[in-house]
């Protein structure tokens, strides 16, 4: 599994960006507080390939984690197939 840690003051819209590189499946879990979240997705990218994506924000800490691990075996048909 592929993890990148974010300062949000410094880094929020590359944190942002980065889960945008890829197109959302299927929502797993989203969990959402005022000091917090932490969301589950299953996402693919521009070759097909699917992925396990978590991720994770606090908001007092201005700390954030992406997780991206692939799961092996699954593609998903592009327009390309």
């Amino acid at each position: 599994m592929q993890i990148k840690i974010y300062d949000l003051k410094e880094n929020g819209l590359d944190f942002k960006s980065d889960f945008n590189r890829f197109e959302r499946v299927r929502k797993v879990v989203d969990q959402r507080h005022s000091s917090f979240y932490w969301k589950i997705d299953l996402v693919t990218d521009c070759t097909g390939r699917l992925f396990l994506c978590t991720r994770y924000a606090d908001f007092s800490s201005n700390v954030a984690r992406m997780g991206i691990d692939e799961i092996q075996g699954f593609f998903r048909k592009t327009e390309d197939d």
